[in-house]
C-alpha cells in the first residue's frame, strides 16, 4: 500500500517502531510527503487585508506607477526565503513594529502578523505580511513613516 494511502493510525504505530540501536526514525517516517516547502516557492500576492484608508495609489504619477509594477514583478519572482535577504533578492525589505505611525497599518491584521515594509522608490512603500508564500499587501503609500 502506498505511504500516502496508509491509514493514519498505522503510520503512527510505525513511528513507534524505532530501531533500538540508533534511536532514529527512517526518512520515510520522519519527513511527511504532505508538507509543502513554501520557502522555495515564489511570492504571490493577496489584497484581502488591503487597508483603503492608508491607500495612496491614486497619488502615484506615471513614473511612480511603473516603478511600483516593476517592484511587484521583482517580488513575485523572488523565493519566499529570499524576500528579507537584500543581497540575494535586491529588494529593500525590513520588519516594522506595531508602534508610532505604523499602528494604523496593523488594524484588522492577525495578531501574529509580522508586518514588512518594502521600499521601491525614494518615497514609495509597500506594506504587507507573509503567510506561507503569500505576501498579503496591507497598504501602498508614498509617505515614509
Amino acid at each position: 500500500m502506498p505511504e500516502d494511502s496508509q491509514p493514519l493510525n498505522e503510520r503512527i504505530a510505525e513511528i513507534g517502531r524505532i530501531k533500538e540501536d540508533n534511536k532514529q526514525l527512517s526518512p520515510e517516517i520522519a519527513v511527511s510527503t504532505a508538507l509543502t516547502d513554501y520557502e522555495n516557492k515564489s511570492v504571490v500576492f493577496n489584497f484581502a487585508k488591503y487597508n483603503q484608508s492608508q491607500c495612496e495609489i491614486c497619488k502615484l504619477d506615471k513614473i511612480e506607477a511603473k516603478k511600483l509594477t516593476k517592484e511587484l514583478g521583482r517580488i513575485n519572482r523572488t523565493l519566499t526565503k529570499h524576500l528579507l535577504c537584500r543581497d540575494v533578492s535586491g529588494i529593500d525589505c525590513k520588519r516594522i513594529h506595531n508602534s508610532g505611525n505604523y499602528k494604523p497599518l496593523f488594524l484588522g491584521l492577525p495578531k501574529d502578523a509580522e508586518l514588512l515594509q518594502i521600499d521601491y522608490t525614494n518615497s514609495g512603500r509597500i506594506f504587507g505580511y507573509l503567510s506561507e508564500n503569500i505576501f498579503n499587501i496591507v497598504a501602498i503609500t508614498k509617505k515614509h513613516f
